[in-house]
């Protein structure tokens, strides 16, 4: 025999609410079936945080090795600096792919730091192997990069751009770069300025922007590529 607890009228034992006054009939010792749970069975993690996360976790992969690999090395510095190379490299990576989790999505800002990072990187790579690569080469090249990527982060920002327009810039920054790693690197082995096999990668850029060219500027080509390859 049961009772509501709150107008004291018999209760049967099926009932889930009192007839009288609807408050809802709380057994302890078997509870109603449909009555939610005390705690979410699923608990939800926002992306955002989830994202920082598994960076954190990420970063702890990273991070153990190389301290072990700098210890090793330091117990046995005859073997050379072989941890150097793991270390700057192992943090390059990180730069370039974990890092951007931490910080605000500026595109200039993720540009600067991995431009940074980039000649941090060359530099303490020159240390072990003469500077002047260093100068001549992975610095004007580095930079020269830089300044491609952030001038089409601006031509982007300003105004929405549909693909095609953007993979005929980024093949454009390709067939650039290829001409100045060629200049950069016969102007340091050979002492002038020598453009060759960058002809080949160019000749094949301005192919890749005469198609995507052709491809934003007639509607029915670009339906034709979305309807076939989904594009």
């Amino acid at each position: 025999m049961s009772y509501c607890v709150n107008c004291g009228v018999e209760l049967e034992k099926s009932a889930r609410r009192c007839p009288l006054c609807n408050t809802p009939v709380i057994n302890p010792n078997q509870p109603p079936a449909d009555e939610p749970p005390a705690y979410p069975e699923n608990i939800f993690i926002p992306k955002k945080t989830r994202s920082k996360y598994m960076a954190f976790m990420v970063t702890i992969v990273m991070l153990i090795p190389n301290l072990i690999c700098a210890f090793i090395n330091l117990l046995y510095p005859d073997t050379g600096h072989w941890a150097v190379y793991v270390v700057s490299s192992s943090m390059l990576l990180w730069i370039f792919c974990v890092l951007p989790t931490f910080l605000k999505h500026n595109a200039y800002l993720f540009l600067g730091v991995d431009t940074a990072a980039a000649l941090l990187f060359t530099f303490i790579m020159s240390v072990f192997h003469g500077r002047d690569w260093f100068i001549k080469i992975a610095l004007p090249a580095i930079l020269g990069l830089a300044v491609m990527i952030g001038i089409m982060i601006y031509w982007i920002s300003r105004k929405k751009r549909e693909w095609p327009s953007i993979c005929t810039g980024v093949v454009g920054i390709i067939g650039v770069m290829s001409l100045l790693f060629e200049f950069l690197i016969s102007w340091y082995v050979v002492g002038r300025p020598i453009i060759q096999y960058s002809v080949i990668i160019v000749a094949s850029c301005v192919g890749l922007i005469v198609f995507f060219e052709f491809a934003g500027r007639n509607r029915r080509f670009r339906a034709w590529l979305t309807r076939r390859f989904y594009v």
